[in-house]
């Protein structure tokens, strides 16, 4: 669940700076 959260942030933050 650790693995899956730490690659869902950095991933969920990429996106959101994508859209910016």
């Amino acid at each position: 669940m650790e693995v899956k959260l730490m690659v869902m942030v950095p991933g969920f933050l990429a996106k959101g700076i994508d859209i910016d």
